[in-house]
């Protein structure tokens, strides 16, 4: 009977350990970071941002909501879409209007696509351009 009682115990310590699933949180600056940020031409009306996977596993399918405010009054408010595998470097190039000298890229989330292993980060990532 206790040999009954103890191996039930077992095996439910044992199963809901394997039930439990870990979230995990795609965080800016450490499992990506940004390597490069750039004006794309001499009219100053682009600008490159680049990205980099700094795990050594893939990471999953993310949206990214940004923001862009430049000293020419250009603001923007959008959504990024990327996957980058292993260590692997990704680009976006983003219109900031013309003129514009300076210009502050702004992460305030990144929500993985379609993968319960992850949540939602939030906050406020920041590079200045240049």
């Amino acid at each position: 009977m206790i040999r009954h009682f103890l191996f039930a115990a077992l095996c439910t310590i044992l199963l809901s350990g394997c039930l439990e699933v870990e979230t995990d949180e795609i965080v800016p600056g450490q499992d990506f970071e940004i390597v490069d940020a750039y004006f794309d031409n001499s009219y100053s009306s682009y600008i490159t941002i680049v990205f980099k996977n700094n795990r050594d596993k893939d990471l999953p399918s993310i949206y990214i909501d940004y923001n862009i405010v430049c000293d020419n009054e250009f603001k923007k408010y959008g959504t990024s879409y990327f996957h980058v595998t292993s260590h692997e470097q990704t680009s976006q190039e983003f219109y900031v209007g013309s003129d514009a000298k300076t210009c502050t890229y702004t992460i305030t989330a990144v929500r993985p696509f379609a993968d319960d292993n992850y949540d939602d980060w939030t906050g406020n990532f920041s590079i200045q351009i240049p």
